[in-house]
């Protein structure tokens, strides 16, 4: 039991602050009727009523003395009614201090209960201007709190009033201090400066007793080390009382694992570990304290290689109880996820923050981590894709983190915790900067890359999670593409490619994200970092890494040294090299050679046979891409060649049409056909237009299509999508590619326009229906208008295309694109205004052009700039 603070003289002394160690289970009886009847105080009660008009004062000692037997009883909702009316009972004998009091009392009450607070905030400003100072500061403290999570605060502000709150000696100067503290040390916002906030709490420490002030000095600690004090010097005072100086074990285990969940967030994982072990020691000596127990357990899990995690977790089982020092997170989490289930979300938001608060006040990192994630899920659902992205940055949650940054039009900072933040953080923060790299301001880049080398540099090999933390910090700075600072590359460049010279099969996790990483080096200006670059790409096709070959062909086929480096690759024959250069429709005798080999697997594949298995890959694409590059950028090549082609378009073509076969290999035989298309005959090309029109309005299913599609169902545990659903879709657009007359547009149109209607925002269908529009529109003139209104960004960019095209094309639409919210539209618009080669036809677009310049994105910027040079030079 903590002893209660107390003021007033003899007669009006009012207890403001108790704690009970072993809450008891109220009587029944008075569960369901009134308790202060049931429990003997109805007396009392009527006697309290009968003087409250003659004589206040004596009714509001009566209100206090039935209030405190309520505590006791454990009806706080009764407690809270009868402490209303001492309140006015107060009011009504003129007494307004007394009434101040207890109004700061029923509102501090409902700040620890996660509940509304606004009415009596408004009461005790009122209350407080007939007072003046501290009772106006106290009320300024109290309305901060009431708005804190839903309307923001002034800390500066705050914290002077609480500086004048202490130097009065107010006795609610604990409680208030105390409260701001822990929401600071919650919310962990990068703006806020505690210094002058530690500075006050310091001078009151020494006041306080009891939870209060070990509760008060542990934020002291936390915000020492937010400032960068060490957290073993930080919580050093606290932990020697836990191990030399008698303590309560309840308040021993809350100090060990406040300092062990420093530790953590230090990234000192072991020295949490042997921390939290302590702390669930001394919160199994006391009984009512299993929750505290289970926390210290479950962090340790949390914080445990997988060896040891389930361990911990079947520990943590094993306690039956779930009483905590201090309570209130578990009634939190249940309310927050019933108001997140019923989209409530202002309610969610206050509860969530509740629960987040509770998880980090008693040092419960993993319960923390939960609650995170769910509050990071509030602002998300409420369309506040910043703030949910911070949240879950901290939780650790870098999918949600980053599902929820690429939905931000803003540049989210979330920089600071790049550094002096455990790898969840560290790790997570990084994948947010990948998806956030376009965004960032060109005066942040340097700093960025620092924090992102310094991540690189600080990560071992051979451990898990910095080698998650690793790959999100080389995938970011590849995200810079051609803003990462020369000196961050010279550094890294050659430490990876020896890395990957030593073996390249170690690190696969990273492979990806160390060739991003030279591509991006790659399209510097600086040339020894460009051929150092090149030459790790191209030492990657050759050693056969995955997806080498992607990286390399992205490349300007211009860069210095790469075409004759791939030339020398593919004649000896590598298939990557050979790849590339097909990209690049460059005819070579290896292509020509491949592209011959790659028709005759094509031509194998059977058609109309019933099989029992399938091979997954991108055979036939492949095929066609060799095929395509085998003809000279004039449209000639070998008759032999020639023929070869015809050949295998009839066979996709008839691939297509296989219902004996899956849906991803015939969609696999569209793409090759979509790649054939530009070197087809125009009457091969009509049959393919009115045959993949027949496949999309009728496109049969084999009974593995429809167990997949089965398997999507919400309630699957196996789930397979293998996106069958868009082979229609695929399949209209090729046939778009394909069509050359009236008719076969107007059909193609026909299918089209209700699908853009219908408005479908599924990614991979608008791609392929912004595709269709695009090739159609060279036969049609489409409503641009429903085109650059529509949902999916994929059409509005597919509208930005057509519109360029257009020679009669209305400048005002460029308005709509240069303000749409995604960034690739802008980049579009930017590219199409770039290709305008006369000041006449530049002319009206001048505003449009000086948008683009300033854009949000670097790379919408980068085109902008660049049609300005062209339009100088």
């Amino acid at each position: 039991m903590s002893q209660g603070l107390q003021f007033g003289d003899n007669n009006t002394q009012i207890n403001i602050f108790t704690e009970s160690s072993s809450p008891r289970t109220p009587n029944g009886l008075a569960l369901l009727n009134d308790p202060v009847e049931i429990l003997g105080y109805g007396e009392l009660y009527v006697r309290a009523e009968s003087l409250l008009k003659d004589e206040p004062a004596a009714a509001a000692e009566l209100y206090a003395e039935l209030s405190n037997h309520m505590d006791e009883k454990s009806f706080p909702a009764r407690a809270e009614q009868l402490r209303a009316r001492q309140r006015d009972a107060y009011e009504a004998a003129r007494d307004i201090t007394a009434a101040f009091k207890v109004t700061m009392r029923l509102l501090l009450d409902r700040y620890d209960a996660g509940r509304h607070m606004h009415s009596e905030a408004a009461r005790a400003a009122a209350l407080a201007e007939a007072l003046g100072s501290p009772a106006t500061d106290v009320a300024q403290v109290g309305a901060a709190l009431a708005d804190w999570f839903e309307d923001g605060y002034d800390l500066a502000s705050v914290t002077t009033a609480l500086d004048a709150i202490v130097a009065a000696n107010d006795p609610l100067a604990g409680r208030l201090v105390l409260a701001v503290a822990e929401q600071i040390v919650t919310d962990e916002e990068s703006a806020d400066d505690p210094e002058l906030l530690c500075t006050v709490a310091r001078n009151l420490v020494s006041r306080l007793t009891g939870t209060l002030g070990i509760r008060l000095e542990c934020c002291v600690a936390d915000l020492g080390v937010r400032t960068g004090t060490d957290p073993t010097s930080a919580f050093a005072d606290l932990t020697r009382r836990v191990y030399g100086v008698h303590l309560d074990a309840p308040l021993a285990a809350l100090i060990l694992r406040r300092a062990a969940r420093a530790l953590a967030f230090a990234g000192r994982v072991g020295d949490a570990i042997e921390t939290y072990r302590s702390a669930v020691r001394d919160a199994a000596e006391t009984p009512n304290h299993g929750g505290d127990a289970r926390d210290a357990l479950h962090s340790i899990s949390y914080l445990s290689s997988s060896k040891n995690r389930q361990d911990m977790m079947d520990s943590a089982r094993s306690v039956v109880t779930r009483g905590r020092l201090l309570p209130g997170a578990d009634h939190a989490a249940l309310s927050a996820l019933e108001y997140l289930v019923d989209e409530e979300l202002p309610d969610a938001l206050r509860e969530t923050h509740q629960w987040v608060r509770h998880e980090r006040i008693s040092g419960a990192l993993l319960g923390e981590v939960v609650a995170r994630r769910r509050y990071g899920e509030v602002f998300a659902r409420a369309g506040e894709p910043a703030a949910a992205a911070l949240q879950f940055v901290l939780a650790g949650a870098h999918k949600n983190a980053v599902r929820t940054a690429e939905t931000c039009t803003e540049y989210v900072d979330v920089s600071q915790f790049l550094a002096r933040y455990p790898y969840w953080v560290q790790s997570s923060a990084a994948a947010v900067v990948g998806v956030q790299a376009d965004l960032a301001p060109d005066a942040d880049v340097d700093d960025l890359a620092a924090k992102l080398l310094a991540l690189v540099e600080a990560s071992p090999p051979d451990s898990l999670f910095s080698r998650e933390t690793l790959t999100h910090a080389l995938g970011a700075l590849a995200a810079l593409d051609w803003r990462l600072p020369a000196e961050v590359a010279r550094t890294l460049l050659p430490k990876l490619r020896a890395d990957a010279r030593r073996d390249v099969s170690r690190g696969r996790a990273t492979e990806d994200e160390v060739l991003a990483f030279f591509a991006a080096c790659a399209r510097l200006d600086a040339l020894d970092i460009v051929k150092a670059a090149v030459e790790a790409l191209v030492e990657a096709l050759r050693q056969q890494v995955h997806r080498a070959a992607r990286y390399v062909g992205d490349l300007d086929p211009a860069t210095i040294g790469l075409t004759e480096l791939l030339d020398e690759l593919a004649n000896e024959g590598n298939s990557g090299a050979i790849k590339v250069l097909a990209e690049w429709h460059r005819p070579t005798s290896a292509v020509i050679s491949a592209a011959r080999s790659a028709a005759q697997e094509i031509l194998d594949q059977p058609i109309g046979v019933a099989r029992n298995s399938w091979a997954l890959g991108n055979t036939a694409p492949l095929g066609a891409l060799l095929l395509r590059a085998a003809f000279s950028s004039d449209g000639h090549a070998d008759p032999e060649v020639t023929e070869l082609r015809n050949r295998v378009a009839e066979h996709l073509l008839a691939w297509v049409e296989d219902r004996q076969d899956i849906a991803i290999s015939r969609s696999d035989a569209v793409t090759a056909l979509v790649i054939l298309q530009g070197q087809l005959p125009s009457d091969l090309r009509s049959i393919v237009c009115r045959r993949l029109l027949a496949v999309h309005d009728e496109p049969g299913l084999h009974p593995n299509d429809i167990d997949q599609r089965a398997s999507l169902h919400p309630l699957s545990r196996c789930r397979v999508d293998t996106g069958s659903e868009h082979l229609p879709a695929h399949c209209l657009y090729a046939a778009a590619l394909a069509a050359s007359t009236n008719e076969e547009a107007a059909a193609v149109e026909q299918r089209l326009l209700p699908a853009l209607v219908a408005a479908v925002t599924d990614p991979i269908d608008a791609e392929l229906r912004g595709h269709t529009a695009v090739a159609l529109n060279r036969l049609r003139t489409l409503p641009l208008t429903v085109l650059a209104a529509h949902p999916a960004p994929a059409i509005r960019h597919a509208a930005v295309v057509c519109w360029a095209s257009q020679a009669d094309r209305d400048p005002g639409l460029a308005t709509t694109f240069v303000r749409d919210s995604d960034c690739r539209v802008r980049r579009r618009l930017a590219h199409e205004l770039a290709r305008l080669s006369s000041e006449n036809a530049v002319a009206p677009y001048r505003t449009i052009l000086a948008e683009l310049e300033t854009d949000r994105s670097a790379q919408v910027r980068q085109v902008a700039a660049a049609r300005r040079r062209i339009t100088c030079s």
